[in-house]
């Protein structure tokens, strides 16, 4: 009898198990096939972009800032190990919003607002920053080059440079203009790598063209989350660079860039589509996870791993079926720089330094 009941309990406590381990089971199925779809999503909207902050009464006076590398990393919080949102360009203005142990929290002229190390910005009043935004300035121009510590090139440079630097303009000394950083720093750069940057802005061609064949400069450019530099970039900071290089100001993410311009119908394929538009790509119209440019001929160029041109043609060798498949929204910059969320340089408040000139 003893033998029975032992056995009785065993076979109890198999079932058990099972049962417990089939439940078990099942839960972790129900959570695994959960699908993110079923997350509620903030749909995207002009209401949803970023808006300007006020500096906290702890920043005193030195509420004004110039980026003084060719590149600094703003991250999402102040330390080293957090992740990189977003990079800003020597010359490039911001607000200083908060400090934090040797941290400077700060928004650039995108509205976008991050950490940046305080090395990393020259920090400055109302009447520097006034003195600074009014100056004559260049633009740099050539992908990578260098700020010379003499008016020639065989000299120690200064710092590296890359595409959309902007430095004081001195003056001029044969082949190079004399320059100074927002820290003081003096240095010399080539002309046929830079333009004063009232004349470059008076030349820009922003036609399909040109947005082209500067996507297409950047053919090969590695990969960065976070990145907008000629050095490395993300997808939506190669539309970012590309745009900059043409005096627009454009949202830092494709999902805050897809609500800007003029909106495209897409509803019965790319017949629509203009060479220069951007296109927008996700799960949905609300889940934006890249960007590219439309090239035309069912063809666009993008960041993914290095700047490419994929297809929209199955047929295509470079056919991109992940992209294709998730193709949702498109919108056109061209011709559409006074629409809500994108500025340029000769109008947006940072660059104008329209604070202090009210």
């Amino acid at each position: 009898m003893k033998r029975f009941l032992y056995f009785v309990l065993v076979l109890l406590c198999f079932a058990s198990l099972t049962t417990a381990g089939e439940s078990l089971l099942a839960i972790k199925d129900t959570v695994r096939s959960t699908s993110q779809d079923t997350v509620p999503v903030r749909r995207l909207s002009l209401q949803t972009l970023p808006v300007p902050l006020e500096p906290s009464e702890a920043v005193g006076e030195q509420t004004y800032g110039v980026v003084t590398l060719s590149v600094a990393s703003i991250r999402t919080q102040g330390r080293y190990p957090a992740e990189m949102a977003t990079q800003a360009l020597l010359g490039t203005p911001v607000r200083i919003i908060e400090r934090h142990d040797g941290w400077l929290r700060v928004q650039t002229p995108d509205n976008y607002t991050g950490y940046t190390k305080s090395g990393n910005v020259t920090e400055m009043n109302a009447a520097t920053f006034t003195a600074w935004t009014d100056a004559p300035k260049i633009i740099f121009l050539a992908h990578h080059g260098f700020a010379y510590s003499r008016a020639d090139r065989k000299s120690p440079p200064v710092s590296d440079l890359v595409a959309g630097n902007m430095l004081r303009l001195e003056g001029k000394k044969g082949a190079f203009y004399r320059v100074s950083y927002p820290d003081g720093r003096t240095a010399f750069v080539l002309k046929a790598e830079a333009q004063p940057i009232d004349e470059w802005l008076k030349r820009i061609d922003l036609t399909a063209e040109s947005i082209l064949a500067t996507s297409q400069s950047f053919m090969g450019v590695p990969y960065l989350w976070g990145g907008t530099s000629s050095k490395a970039m993300d997808c939506s900071g190669l539309v970012k660079t590309v745009f900059f290089l043409h005096g627009l100001i454009l949202q830092r993410d494709a999902s805050q860039q897809c609500v800007t311009g003029e909106q495209i119908d897409i509803t019965n394929g790319y017949g629509n589509l203009r060479p220069g538009d951007l296109l927008f790509f996700g799960k949905s119209r609300d889940r934006i996870r890249h960007v590219g440019i439309y090239m035309g001929n069912d063809e666009f160029i993008h960041e993914a791993t290095q700047v490419k041109v994929g297809s929209l043609n199955p047929s295509a060798p470079n056919y991109d079926a992940l992209n294709a498949s998730e193709f949702v929204r498109a919108c056109r910059i061209i011709g559409a720089r006074e629409w809500p969320g994108i500025s340029t340089i000769k109008n947006n408040p940072y660059y104008q330094n329209t604070w202090n000139k009210q």
